[in-house]
């Protein structure tokens, strides 16, 4: 679950694009978990999305910027937490 739930809608170097990374700050599905593999967003275009600031705030969790969960509200943490991660998962299948 950790390589594919998208957990933060990160920017990238290229303008108005963003790229959605797992726990792991790496691309979806990209199981690679230390800090020594080193991915290029900008190379992963499969992954890219471009979102308005607005629209970036109704898919994140509350009191984050850009993460769709944190440690505390994560989906496997309670059933409310797992609901309210997949209705933001459902927006952001809406949006894509």
């Amino acid at each position: 679950m950790l390589r594919d739930i998208p957990y933060c809608i990160h920017a990238t170097e290229i303008k108005g694009t963003q790229i959605l990374v797992n726990r792991n700050y790496k691309p979806l599905g990209n199981k690679a978990q230390t800090a020594d593999v080193l991915v290029s967003y900008e190379d992963a275009k499969n992954m890219h999305v471009s979102f308005t600031e607005e629209q970036i705030a109704c898919l994140v969790s509350p009191d984050t910027e850009r993460h769709l969960f944190r440690d505390g509200d994560a989906p496997w943490c309670g059933r409310r937490e797992a609901t309210a991660c997949l209705e933001r998962l459902r927006k952001l299948i809406e949006l894509l």
